[in-house]
């Protein structure tokens, strides 16, 4: 009887080499690619919905910081989806310009969401 972790292994590689021969995108890649344009989207719009009213909101951080509200537990920060979107924006422009800045024009926005994708998939990675 074959172990489970071998059987995992050439499951995945099996599935891996029958989605590459059928043209189905790996599906981390294309998340990360749906959450590059979702943010570009709700960036450039200008209403007042709740989407675009979240990521202009600074919550407050408590008395620990001398602010209002009741703020956080003192702990390492929980990682965002922001976060790889900021991490991206300063590989591109050296940290000059914030990443809403860049979802701003729409054609250019675009042009980085495979390369994001590809980015995110590899510094993930190098962090486990």
């Amino acid at each position: 009887m074959e172990p489970w972790h071998a059987w995992i292994k050439r499951a995945t590689e099996k599935n891996e080499s029958y989605s590459a021969r059928w043209g189905i995108e790996d599906w981390v890649h294309k998340a990360r690619k749906r959450i590059f344009e979702w943010a570009g989207h709700v960036a450039r719009r200008e209403d007042d919905r709740w989407s675009t009213a979240m990521l202009n909101w600074h919550p407050s951080r408590g008395p620990r910081f001398q602010e209002e509200g009741h703020g956080r537990k003192q702990a390492r920060p929980s990682t965002r989806w922001e976060d790889s979107l900021v991490h991206y924006a300063s590989t591109v422009n050296d940290g000059t310009i914030p990443w809403q800045f860049l979802a701003a024009v729409c054609t250019e926005w675009e042009s980085h969401v495979k390369h994001f994708a590809c980015f995110t998939v590899h510094t993930n990675q190098t962090q486990l």
